[in-house]
């Protein structure tokens, strides 16, 4: 097929971004289990957690750095629960991020439709919701924290 090397490497960098993001929600969930410790340092806390973000965005092939790392030190001050459709965490779950990342590259790559169903973004769809169920049931545990 045509595009069948072009679509398995965009499937491919899309499957990896996913795994930054799940990375970061790691990150950003130790950094809301810290903030209720009595000993924790606002400052230093988020110091740390940028490093370590900033670590991870290294092997993003798509992240515009210096604008995420703006939007994660804006995120900061979001107290919202992490259920809520507003909070950190949803937001770097949220799968339509991810494929608007992927939109530019994808709009150039395939011009027209037939092209571009060729592209089975289903794949992707599967393993982010794989990703995603195993990330729930091991860190958000519903007692814990922002619930």
């Amino acid at each position: 097929m045509k595009f069948e090397y072009t679509k398995n490497l965009i499937i491919k960098l899309m499957k990896h971004e996913c795994d930054i993001n799940y990375d970061i929600a790691r990150i950003w969930l130790k950094y809301l289990e810290n903030k209720k410790s009595e000993d924790f340092s606002d400052e230093f806390a988020r110091i740390c957690i940028s490093g370590e973000i900033e670590k991870i965005l290294k092997s993003s092939v798509i992240a515009h750095k210096d604008h995420y790392m703006e939007w994660i030190e804006g995120e900061f001050d979001n107290d919202l629960p992490i259920s809520s459709s507003g909070s950190t965490i949803t937001a770097l779950l949220d799968i339509d991020n991810l494929f608007s990342a992927f939109e530019n590259a994808i709009d150039e790559l395939f011009e027209d439709e037939e092209e571009y169903d060729f592209l089975d973004i289903m794949e992707v769809k599967e393993y982010h919701s794989e990703k995603d169920t195993i990330f729930r049931k091991t860190f958000l545990d519903t007692s814990g924290i922002g619930y």
